[in-house]
């Protein structure tokens, strides 16, 4: 499945039960000081995990606002 120009990839799963987005996200390795001694992704605020599509997700849900259900998360594994 095309992805964006991140490092992240997307795989489609397709069960009996439906059909489901799986997103790898690894970990951002900082780059180079580039702007006032901070890496770019530093910077410009860039995730460099999966925490946060987790905890936005999760605040979007819980103000009752739509966003994609999350079926499950492994935060040590970046997915």
């Amino acid at each position: 499945m095309p992805g964006d120009a991140s490092i992240r990839s997307y795989a489609r799963l397709i069960r009996g039960d439906g059909v489901f987005i799986l997103m790898n996200s690894p970990k951002r390795p900082d780059g180079p000081p580039a702007y006032d001694g901070k890496s770019y992704s530093a910077a410009v605020h860039l995730a460099e995990d999966v925490k946060p599509f987790v905890a936005i997700d999760n605040g979007l849900r819980g103000l009752g606002l739509s966003a994609p259900t999350i079926h499950h998360s492994d935060i040590e594994r970046d997915f």
